[in-house]
């Protein structure tokens, strides 16, 4: 039953005035109920709070035994400063490609071990922390979730191929391989195929964007690119999730069209599953409402490309490189600021530190706490030997 008859949730007691409030009675002999008016504080709780309080006899700690936290609430083994610096450190790591969403828990475990902290005995039995707080870590912590894998139906093209496709757009081309994957001989026929449309000459070159597969540099495809006045231009390794203009503005509205052309053939023909015939038709659906001008000039322009824009990439999208960042021997390092240095100052910044509390003694999340291990001390990021 509610503790009110209107069943309202009772507000949060203030830490503060309760503190206040003790203090006034234990140490100047403020009445009771003269403090409950002067501070507004519940009565009960404070009565609870200064029973509390005179447990401890020694006079020269009552100031601090004064301190009130809400021992109502639901314990934590970390604290709100601890599991905030915890979670900056997992940013960190991920921009550094340091991925650790496998090891959160025998991390974290680690991390309270470390600090001295107290924590169920399942978390020595199992050597990690537990799935439950890993759970509620994920849903409470701000910025950082663990990667979670998408996972899909796929139809086996090795197979069920054929050269003419029910329902395609009007020009489609097909093939396939063996293996499933794309080589060199394929992409030559789809660089025809570009060819065909584009119409592109020595006289009239256009430029052409894409990655580094290894199937776009064979001999046969550069050789064709150049009698027919295509400058192949490929994005540097590991940026194509900002620089390609068709991940950023035109595979997203596709993914969403094509899933609902999907669930509106899946309507129209119930209980038969989708095979590889009935693809090309749903794609026929959704590519023109995907590949719009509108959505293809925004992919060059949310890219940086045109128009031109180099400032892109933030800063933290850089920590990836200070795992092998050299400082120059020909400059004075004095006089520079090399990433290192501003990666070391960085790594400072997430070091919380909060006084007037023991670490020994586990309390709530409202409790304070000491960092006397931080994350990186525990498990340092990386960096490349000399």
């Amino acid at each position: 039953m509610p503790r009110n008859p209107d069943g309202i949730k009772l507000s949060t007691p203030n830490a503060d005035n309760i503190t206040a409030a003790a203090e006034a009675i234990l140490k100047d002999g403020v009445p009771v109920r003269t403090a409950v008016r002067q501070f507004g504080v519940s009565r009960t709780t404070l009565q609870r709070h200064i029973a509390f309080c005179r447990k401890t006899n020694n006079s020269e700690i009552m100031e601090s035994n004064c301190a009130y936290y809400n021992r109502c609430a639901v314990w934590t083994v970390l604290s709100k400063d601890e599991e905030s610096a915890l979670v900056q450190y997992l940013i960190v790591a991920c921009n550094m490609h340091f991925e650790l969403s496998k090891q959160v828990k025998k991390f974290a475990f680690e991390y309270a071990k470390a600090n001295g902290k107290k924590y169920p005995k399942s978390w020595d039995a199992h050597g990690e922390a537990v799935d439950q707080w890993h759970y509620d870590s994920a849903h409470t912590g701000k910025g950082y979730s663990s990667k979670r894998q998408e996972t899909g139906w796929q139809h086996d093209l090795r197979v069920s191929f054929k050269n003419h496709i029910i329902g395609a757009l009007p020009g489609t081309v097909g093939t396939t391989h063996i293996s499933g994957w794309s080589n060199a001989k394929i992409f030559v026929e789809f660089l025809k195929h570009f060819i065909s449309h584009v119409k592109c000459s020595v006289n009239q070159p256009v430029l052409l964007l894409l990655d580094n597969h290894e199937s776009h540099v064979s001999i046969e495809a550069i050789t064709l690119a150049k009698e027919h006045g295509i400058v192949m231009l490929t994005f540097p390794p590991h940026t194509s999730h900002k620089l390609q203009p068709l991940d950023r503005g035109v595979f997203g509205p596709f993914k969403k069209y094509y899933s609902s052309a999907c669930r509106n053939w899946m309507l129209s023909n119930p209980a038969k599953p989708i095979a590889i015939y009935d693809v090309a038709e749903n794609v026929g659906k959704s590519y023109p409402l995907a590949f719009t001008p509108v959505n293809i000039l925004a992919g060059f322009c949310v890219s940086g490309i045109w128009p031109v824009n180099p400032n892109i990439f933030t800063d933290d999208e850089y920590l990836s490189s200070s795992v092998t960042d050299r400082l120059d021997p020909s400059l004075n390092s004095q006089n520079n600021n090399f990433p290192e240095k501003e990666l070391e100052s960085s790594m400072m910044e997430l070091n919380v530190y909060v006084s007037n509390s023991d670490i020994s003694d586990a309390g709530p999340s409202t409790s304070n706490s000491v960092l006397c291990v931080t994350p990186e001390q525990i498990q340092p990021f990386p960096k490349a030997k000399s």
